[in-house]
């Protein structure tokens, strides 16, 4: 399981984009929220130029645009077993990410098999 922003277990750093320009002053991950038409412009920038992106997503076709388009996470809330049968059934390289504020939400993320969490205030830059 993908565990985002624990205190105690390293991971990669996140920076929120809203263009295209904004992509080219971060060396970390990118994310953004779905943005339309523009987003996914943003996402086929970032396919493009091999860098790696994760998107907060809320229905089933963003999830298919996206994969399609290497999104290396989307995160959601709520619905997760539904995303999770999605991906595996198309066999995405795309990893979901369930939305979380505590620790104690991780057994029932894992018990549902789903890929991972990322906590909340890891997007919100703290």
């Amino acid at each position: 399981m993908i565990i985002i922003g624990h205190e105690m277990i390293r991971c990669e750093e996140f920076s929120q984009v809203f263009d295209i320009k904004d992509i080219e002053s971060t060396a970390n991950l990118v994310w953004f929220e779905n943005l339309g038409d523009k987003g996914l412009e943003i996402a086929r920038f970032c396919q493009d130029n091999e860098v790696e992106y994760a998107l907060k997503i809320d229905n089933l076709t963003d999830l298919m645009l996206y994969g399609a388009l290497g999104a290396k996470y989307v995160m959601i809330e709520g619905d997760e077993i539904e995303y999770q049968r999605v991906a595996n059934e198309y066999l995405l390289d795309t990893k979901i990410l369930v939305l979380i504020d505590e620790v104690s939400q991780i057994e029932k993320i894992a018990r549902l098999g789903i890929d991972g969490v990322i906590f909340k205030r890891v997007l919100a830059g703290f």
